[in-house]
């Protein structure tokens, strides 16, 4: 056992106020975690209603069931609910910090909530009057900023579908995800920086534009200097609008509530040679799912900040904006982890207040074979816990974290995928840390098929609500099936190789995808 929360954080976590709130106010006493994890995964109707009802969430529940129907594919998950992720978002009002948005040569801005607010409201305007609505398809090839998340919330508002890619992407590549999802909306910058070097966006940007022949406007982004506009029309960039442009328009913020499946964003992932396939999450999905993740498991709130290593193609980058639904502020960096050294991502911690640290496992690992000691270098007394994504799960990275970076952190080790749309393994703040393992997520039916002493196949073996909507271009499901759902006849196949251990916890070692890029992704996007 590496550490044991103290009593006084057990006590005021959210997921020990839900607890004594389903005991008093619901009637269901459950003594401890493993019983809560138990209930919610026998009941799984009833745990995620009452997750609702719980955090609060914006919308029409409406009067049917929480769901309906069996199976992976068969599953309805509140069916006359209406909904939108982008209100539950947004529902925090104010002059504190939403976004912190740094870049790698130091410039920061900072968006107050209400400032987001108004922000979203203008950029949403601005996409009703180039005709986008609720099914339209917005891309953006973005870095991590603030940008990205007022237009990525702003196409949720109004029931369009967003897709992201950051700009470093190779652009056949890029056109290669955008191309079958036919967008409507092209957003980018004029050109980013990564290790100490510029780097110019606008011709990629027009290459990318003339292969999507249904744009009604390209949107740049004057991220790196004030004509970009200008250098965008001397390279040809098709229907060019300014991002000034967009949000010229002052409007009421307003949100549609849609149907609890309705397409929020697609996510991108590959086949080792394979094409890039986009996957489709809902809004009611991912609101509930990330509702559950970040204030149960990461335990965040209001008082918190948020900054999580990622791009706009993966999956950690939404994961970091949803960290808005709990009200915490998010911080976003946009640079290389490694430049100047190893140590930026810590000292950001220290100069922001960040509370919850998310990092690539890959990146924990190469702190600790640097002999990087983060503590001696920044003071980390107000990071309170510290997440690694990616697997597989290296005990001595754990045991590193307590070493050198802080004996009193909550770390937890993450599992998950882009298909998913979250983590499927994920610690709970209120049990002990042991090193190389951590439990599966509440309402996340897991285990390990084979022997479970020796290793085996981790598998889901009852559906989620953030599962995919449907893969675009697999009206059928074939490609679904083939690769997670046909292995194991009635579960999800994570494609991971895990040992169940002795604590009811998991230690999962990725044998299907042996190299992790930075992001602590698998290879991808």
């Amino acid at each position: 056992m590496l550490w044991e929360p103290p009593a006084r954080r057990v006590a005021e976590a959210s997921v020990t106020r839900f607890r004594g709130w389903l005991a008093e106010e619901h009637g269901l006493p459950l003594a401890g975690s493993a019983a809560l994890q138990d209930w919610s995964v026998t009941e799984p109707g009833r745990f995620w209603d009452l997750l609702w009802e719980f955090c609060a969430v914006e919308g029409d529940r409406g009067d049917g069931p929480p769901l309906t129907g069996a199976g992976m594919t068969g599953t309805h998950w509140f069916p006359s609910a209406r909904v939108n992720y982008a209100e539950n978002a947004l529902t925090r009002h104010g002059a504190a910090p939403g976004i912190i948005a740094v870049r790698e040569d130091g410039a920061t801005a900072v968006v107050s909530w209400d400032e987001l607010r108004r922000q979203v409201a203008r950029a949403a305007a601005g996409l009703r009057r180039l005709g986008i609505g609720p099914g339209d398809r917005v891309a953006a090839v973005v870095p991590n900023t603030a940008h990205a998340v007022i237009a990525m919330l702003a196409t949720a508002s109004i029931g369009a579908v967003w897709a992201s890619c950051p700009p470093d992407a190779a652009p056949e590549g890029l056109a290669d995800r955008f191309a079958p999802i036919t967008p409507r909306v092209l957003i980018g910058v004029d050109g980013y920086t990564r290790g100490g070097q510029v780097f110019d966006s606008l011709e990629p940007l027009a290459h990318l534009a003339r292969r999507l022949p249904n744009l009604a406007a390209t949107v740049v982004i004057p991220y790196l200097t004030s004509d970009a506009l200008g250098r965008a029309a001397e390279v040809g960039v098709p229907a060019l609008r300014s991002w000034d442009d967009l949000l010229a328009v002052e409007e009421e913020l307003v949100f549609a509530r849609l149907p609890f499946d309705a397409p929020l964003w697609i996510l991108f992932t590959t086949e080792a040679g394979g094409q890039p396939r986009p996957v489709v999450h809902g809004h009611g999905g991912i609101l509930l799912e990330h509702l559950k993740s970040l204030a149960m498991h990461l335990d965040l709130g209001p008082d918190d900040r948020l900054c999580w290593q990622a791009t706009t193609g993966e999956v950690m980058w939404h994961y970091l904006v949803s960290g808005l639904l709990t009200g915490t502020t998010i911080v976003l960096y946009d640079g290389s982890p490694a430049h100047p050294d190893l140590s930026i991502l810590w000292r950001l911690t220290e100069a922001i207040e960040v509370t919850c640290l998310g990092l690539a496992a890959a990146f924990v690992e190469a702190c600790r074979d640097s002999g990087l000691v983060p503590a001696a270098l920044a003071d980390l007394s107000l990071l309170r816990t510290v997440g690694a994504f990616g697997a597989p799960f290296a005990p001595d990275a754990a045991a590193w974290v307590y070493e050198a970076v802080s004996p009193s952190v909550a770390f937890t080790p993450m599992s998950g995928s882009a298909e998913l749309g979250t983590a499927l393994i994920l610690a709970l703040p209120t049990e002990p840390v042991r090193a190389g393992e951590a439990g599966p997520t509440l309402g996340c039916a897991v285990r390990v098929t084979d022997r479970a002493d020796t290793g085996g196949e981790l598998v889901v073996t009852a559906p989620l609500p953030s599962m995919p909507v449907f893969v675009w271009g697999d009206p059928t499901g074939a490609w679904l099936y083939q690769t997670r759902l046909g292995r194991f006849p009635g579960w999800w196949w994570q494609r991971e190789r895990a040992r169940a251990t002795a604590a009811g916890a998991f230690a999962v070692g990725d044998v299907a995808f042996p190299a992790l890029i930075p992001s602590g992704l698998r290879p991808g996007p």
